[in-house]
């Protein structure tokens, strides 16, 4: 009979379980070597760890993937270094997981719900603790996340509460490797859609557009006054994130902006440039590029411009809009079409 098809849904919560074939832990240093693999994998492989029980039968986690081959890569070396080390530790080598892990993805709203059941299992550790004071000594957990949208104290008003429907469901899709997730929700999920639900902005003065001529701490002031104004906090992450942009002249996309702001902060995740990436376009901060050239593309850029595009290296350029003569649209528009503003593209080979 084949084995059921695991279905992973990229930037979803998943739940996973991995059972043990024996005790997978023997005392308070194995729990420790596991979160530590764990820990290292998560980071390797850009997820996050959003919660974890640990039992001697099997160990239970709440993690966020940004791909789909991040989920079973992250889990996998888990498995075979935490392997690796019981077998050094006990001079033995002895099967420890019973099977491939399962897993099951489940909707935005239902995080709550599937973090009160890990961490409510009578486990010997578990997040619950860390969760409740907003520390991780291990540092596994992406705190960060709940920080900014949830916090400490609504964790703690939730955590007592069951829901046996939603348990039962999770443990069975867990098994069946089906998504808890409605089919058209699956098919519109993107690499760049989130799981969080959409900040609500606080009412507050439109952002205006830079001034030509401003120099790039001109533009970081900027950017300060727009957050408070917006209602975001201004946290270093997202300065160092909106610099990086500032001083990109190639249009980067969300990789490659990635990869500038690890050189500053090692520790930052892909999953965490996205979620700014994404707040900072829904508040007017920084622009898309069309996304018909095959990935998105960034840009600080909000003055009135073209661009340039090179059909070899796909580089990108800005054109000042006043290099362009007024465009004019002979032909009458569809009825109750309406034109805002006008978007160039010129094509075709660059220096380089």
């Amino acid at each position: 009979m084949a084995r059921a098809r695991r279905i992973t849904l990229p930037f979803f919560p998943h739940y996973v379980r991995q059972p043990a074939r024996a005790p997978a832990f023997a005392d308070e240093e194995d729990y420790r070597a596991y979160l530590y693999v764990l820990g290292r994998a998560a980071s390797r492989h850009h997820l996050s760890v959003l919660g974890y029980a640990l039992e001697p039968s099997a160990v239970h986690l709440l993690l966020l993937p940004v791909s789909a081959p991040a989920l079973s890569r992250t889990v996998g070396q888990v498995n075979r270094e935490y392997a690796l080390w019981r077998h050094i530790r006990e001079r033995r080598n002895e099967p420890i997981w019973a099977g491939r892990f399962q897993s099951c993805a489940f909707d935005r709203p239902q995080i709550w719900a599937a973090m009160r059941y890990v961490e409510n299992l009578e486990a010997p550790v578990s997040s619950r603790e860390a969760h409740h004071q907003g520390a991780d000594a291990s540092g596994v957990l992406d705190l960060d996340l709940w920080r900014e949208v949830y916090g400490p104290v609504r964790w703690a008003r939730f955590a007592g509460i069951a829901d046996p429907p939603f348990e039962a469901a999770l443990a069975k899709g867990a098994v069946t490797g089906q998504p808890l997730v409605e089919m058209a929700q699956t098919r519109a999920a993107t690499r760049y859609e989130l799981f969080l639900p959409a900040r609500k902005l606080h009412p507050g003065p439109a952002p205006s557009h830079l001034s030509e001529g401003m120099d790039v701490e001109q533009r970081m002031d900027w950017f300060r006054d727009r957050c408070v104004a917006a209602g975001l906090p201004c946290t270093h992450q997202r300065q160092v994130l909106y610099r990086a942009l500032l001083e990109a002249e190639d249009h980067p996309s969300p990789e490659l902006l990635y990869e500038r702001v690890r050189r500053e902060i090692p520790s930052i995740s892909l999953g965490t440039v996205y979620r700014n990436i994404r707040t900072f376009l829904d508040s007017g901060l920084i622009g898309e590029v069309s996304l018909h050239h095959g990935s998105l593309r960034l840009e600080a850029n909000n003055q009135p411009h073209h661009h340039f595009v090179c059909t070899d290296c796909r580089m990108m350029f800005d054109l000042p809009a006043e290099g362009l003569d007024e465009i004019q649209i002979r032909r009458p528009l569809p009825k109750g079409f309406r034109v805002n503003r006008f978007i160039v593209e010129a094509h075709g080979l660059c220096a380089a």
